[in-house]
């Protein structure tokens, strides 16, 4: 079905040449092809004029030359003369016209000797002459397009030429970039991943608000009235919250805000099945579609860990600042909530005070902490994250997560002085204990009682509600941390074996019956039926699953059985509240960004969030995330030009072979490993720009003939598309799945390497500056998009990739002398990363990072990914310039060769700007080390890199060991 590649190594050479540009400029010269076929050198009409006169009289001097030499006029006197030369008295040769006479030679031979030697003469300033005007030339074949001098001027300014790049690489590339960008309000990271976003959401704001017309198609009218109705921030305050209360309702009602709820009708298993058919959420459990991993043409229900309100990392955090937020969350939330509910007057503050923590003086060494049983969590996961909602295995490359892309990227916890306050409190010695979490609160003292004037209500019963509320609360934490221990993080993800239980749905109850009365009990045949039922699909008992974290769901029944009623209906309608909360109602943000902005990680911590100050942001990029295709086409059909696809497609190929190259060359594995290595990179799937059908409107037409008709009322909307592509999803479990299927947002400002497609994934969303620059040269491009290119490549093939085969099915295809030495060479990049302190630029901070470092296990995918992809980048680089002879310079920037340019392209795509918060989260939760850490690795670890810039052979680091796979 898919052709191989050619194995050859002579297929590079077959490129063609780039062709030449022609390109006037502001004087009257021109940038154009010349005798070189330059499209960039910069020759005036007076250079031209000059060099046609310098050689005119070059040549006009050799005839006039030729003539008086090649004299053959005789005298009478020519005999007098040459006596004259040959007698001593005369002085040496007496000076005469033919000196080689008096040395023995023939008038003729005198004169071909004397020719000779002014040729001679000749050839040598002919040689300067080559030489100088080399030189100038080569001064001159600087790129002029506007493209370019863009280029230099960016790079300029994000650079500080102050510092030695051997000393610092990444200070030296990017010092100057985060003096010029900090990060903006409301954010806590800030790079060029986070700005392309921003400009290409604003292109699709256009987009999106530009006048529907009759001649276009019915799904893109569609989707700019949910666009509309998502920005008319007036229509979302007449419609309130109070259609959350009522979805809330329906989903088991929310005890902690209303006091006459009732267990006796409430299931926590029908609520489950609820809110993930009507909302495509999976709360306590979560259930899907997607590859089997051994079997990688077929798709299978996947069972595994529900979504968490925060990242694990921050849960089990033994801050108390992680802590404390979550608690003021869930007091804001709830106290929103009841406000809205008739004759329910909300929470009182004093309902959360007892809970939290002293968090005046958090990174003091007599703050506060909380003890746990399990070790402090500060690994990051590796970035696992789907391709699509349907591949739980495809990895995506963002150096760094990136902020506010759709419903599956982590938005980091915001500090506000409101947790920063110091309580004044006194109590007498009580503990308030969250299984292994031992808190000594006995400075804690509760503010007097609030009275509601209004309120008829004895000061006993108001005492007796706000112990209720509290309890409420601390229990609802509780069972939040509990979850979050059942779960898998850090370099646990990165065990594709231990997340593949392959069993019958008939197994699975055997296992969770066999638990007895220790487990709450579960129908499973039921579950899955009453779920894909609505997708017209009916299971079996020996219906195939795949269950990813099996102790997380023995776990979690065991939790269940033992967890009263009204606490699981709390945390589902927390949930279920974070998720359509701020879709009901602009002003509802409040309540959640008092704390900090929602947070999200990968697909167990999952909302459909929107941002304070830039709601039409939100917006663009929630159509995106929930209307892909749709704003695809219009987007592509508008900015992504044909010429882009095809040179973006150009470099994939040929980062592709280089890094055949390099896994063909190394000296470590054995034969027959290699030959499946090769075998994989020869059936990788190459997919860029976008999926075939993504500007096919008769395709796109068939795909969204189900899709909603949205009206004026945003919450409703949601509610549609919620329910539309719940059931599509689920519908996926008899389709085949396609190693050819896109699976990302062509918009994406990101790259990615699905594991079951055994596919790179490079969308049009990336293929823009500082990434991919039109109209420069390949220097500039192979530096930076290249090495994302060979970033993806090179997943194929780290800790994680090495399991998958070439047609993406799990299987051991190593021998056990390769992969002891991968595992060895894998190690260095553990141990390197993990040494590398964490380093920040903001003023009186580094006491507040002291013991958070890299996790080199955790990150270890994405730094192999990293060091492997410019080895092969950097290998394609030269192989392209090879052929095309390409040498040109950037104005302003002469003094650095194509090589210096390419590897500070690299180095200044990873110019981050961070909080202290934002860089703490990068760490905890982030699947990739922060940009200063991925490029120091690099730069220790590539020699090309530090010769290009002459770099010692000893430094400071030159003890550590460099480390290599490929």
């Amino acid at each position: 079905m898919f052709k191989k590649r050619d194995t050859q190594e002579t297929r590079v050479e077959e490129l063609p040449r780039t062709g030449a540009l022609n390109v006037k400029t502001i004087d009257g010269g021109y940038l154009g092809p010349g005798a070189e076929d330059d499209p960039f050198s910069y020759r005036s009409k007076r250079d031209k004029r000059r060099r046609s006169s310098t050689l005119s009289n070059m040549n006009a001097g050799t005839d006039a030359w030729g003539d008086d030499g090649a004299s053959s006029v005789t005298s009478a006197d020519d005999n007098v003369k040459r006596e004259k030369c040959c007698n001593p008295d005369y002085g040496i040769c007496g000076g005469c016209c033919y000196p080689f006479s008096c040395l023995g030679f023939s008038n003729n031979q005198g004169l071909i000797l004397m020719a000779i030697g002014l040729l001679t003469i000749l050839a040598g300033l002919i040689v300067g002459f080559v030489l100088l005007m080399t030189s100038v030339l080569n001064n001159r074949r600087i790129c002029y397009t506007p493209e370019c001098v863009v280029a230099a001027g960016e790079m300029i300014t994000a650079m500080d030429r102050s510092v030695d790049p051997c000393d610092d690489f990444y200070e030296f590339a990017c010092g100057g970039w985060k003096r010029h960008n900090p990060v903006p309000a409301g954010s806590m990271g800030w790079d060029s991943f986070s700005i392309n976003a921003a400009t290409t959401y604003f292109s699709i704001k256009e987009l999106l608000e530009a006048e529907s017309t009759v001649e276009e198609p019915e799904f893109v009218t569609k989707t700019k009235n949910f666009y509309r109705a998502c920005a008319n921030e007036t229509a979302w305050e007449i419609t309130g919250v109070e259609p959350l209360l009522y979805e809330l309702g329906k989903a088991g009602g929310f005890p902690l805000i209303n006091s006459s709820w009732s267990p006796d009708s409430f299931d926590w298993l029908d609520s489950v099945i609820l809110t993930r058919v009507l909302y495509a959420a999976d709360y306590i459990l979560s259930i899907g579609v997607s590859y089997d991993s051994k079997n990688s043409s077929n798709n299978v229900i996947h069972l595994g860990e529900g979504y968490l309100p925060s990242p694990r990392e921050y849960i089990l955090s033994n801050e108390t600042r992680y802590r404390n937020m979550e608690l003021q969350r869930i007091f804001s939330l709830a106290n929103t909530l009841g406000n809205a509910m008739p004759g329910t007057a909300g929470l009182n503050q004093s309902s959360v005070e007892p809970v939290l923590l002293n968090v005046s003086d958090i990174n003091s060494n007599n703050s506060t902490t909380i003890t746990t049983s399990a070790p402090v969590q500060t690994e990051l996961p590796l970035s696992t994250e789907p391709v699509t909602t349907t591949s739980p295995n495809s990895r995506k490359m963002n150096p760094r997560e990136m902020q506010d892309e759709e419903d599956e990227v982590l938005k980091l916890f915001l500090e506000t002085s409101k947790h920063n306050k110091k309580m004044q409190v006194e109590r007498s010695g009580a503990i308030i204990t969250l299984d292994g979490i031992a808190t000594d609160i006995s400075r804690v003292k509760l503010p007097p009682v609030a009275r509601d004037e209004e309120q008829s209500a004895s000061a006993a019963t108001q005492a007796r509600a706000q112990e209720m509320q509290s309890d409420n609360i601390t229990a609802l934490y509780d069972f939040i941390y509990k979850l979050a221990k059942l779960t898998k993080g850090g370099a646990d993800l990165n065990d594709l074996y231990a997340q593949y239980n392959p069993m019958t749905i008939e197994e699975l109850q055997r296992k969770t019956d066999a638990m007895g009365n220790s487990a709450a009990k579960v129908n499973w045949l039921s579950l899955f039926n009453k779920i894909f039922g609505v997708a017209n699909i009916t299971v079996t008992a020996k219906e195939r699953i795949i269950v990813t974290n099996p102790d997380y769901i023995y776990g979690v029944l065991k939790l269940i059985k033992v967890t009263p009623k009204h606490v699981i209906a709390n945390f589902l309608s927390y949930m279920l509240a974070l998720n359509l909360g701020e879709e009901s109602d602009a002003g509802f943000q409040g309540a959640i960004h008092s704390s900090f902005p929602v947070s999200q990680r990968n697909s167990r911590t999952r909302h459909i969030g929107r941002q304070e100050i830039r709601p039409w942001y939100d917006c663009a990029s929630k159509a995106n995330s929930l209307i892909t295709e749709a704003v695809s086409y219009l987007y592509l059909k508008q900015y992504f030009l044909p010429a882009t696809r095809e040179k973006a497609a150009e470099m994939m190929s040929d980062v592709h072979d280089a890094f055949r190259s390099l896994l063909k060359d190394n000296t470590w594995m054995d034969d027959e490993t290699k030959k499946d290595g090769l075998r994989k990179v020869d059936d990788m799937v190459q997919l860029v720009g976008s999926g075939k059908n993504t500007t096919n409107v008769t395709a796109l037409i068939e795909l969204y003939k189900d899709l909603p008709d949205f009206g004026d009322n945003h919450f409703e909307n949601i509610l549609m598309i919620a329910r539309y592509l719940s059931v599509g999803s689920l519908a996926y479990l008899r389709d085949s799945p396609s190693r050819e299927a896109f699976g990302m947002s062509p918009v994406a400002i990101n790259a990615a390497y699905s594991f079951g497609q055994n596919a790179m994934i490079i969308p049009a969303g990336i293929l823009q500056p500082p990434f991919y620059r039109r109209n420069t040269f390949t220097a500039l491009n192979y530096g930076a998009i290249g090495v994302v290119i060979g970033h993806e490549v090179s997943h194929g093939f780290d800790n994680s990739g090495k399991e998958v085969d070439a047609q993406g099915n799990l299987r051991p295809w190593w021998s056990e002398s390769s992969l002891k030495t991968y595992s060895a060479k894998a190690k260095c990049f553990s141990d390197q990363y993990s040494q590398y302190p964490l380093e920040t630029d903001l003023q009186g901070e580094e006491i507040a990072l002291m013991g958070y470092k890299v996790d080199g296990n955790a990150t270890l995918g994405e730094n192999i990914a990293d060091n492997g992809g410019i080895q092969a980048a950097y290998k394609a680089y030269q192989r392209r310039v090879a052929l095309t002879r390409e040498y040109y310079k950037l104005p302003g920037l002469e003094e650095y060769s194509n090589e210096q340019l390419f590897f500070i392209s690299f180095g200044q795509m990873w110019c981050t700007s961070f909080t202290l918060q934002g860089l703490k989260g990068a760490i905890l939760v982030g699947p990739h080390a922060p940009g200063p850490m991925r490029v120091k690795g690099t730069f220790h670890n590539t020699q090309q890199m530090r010769d290009a810039f002459n770099c010692p052979s000893k430094s400071e680091n030159e003890n550590q060991q460099t480390c290599r796979v490929w």
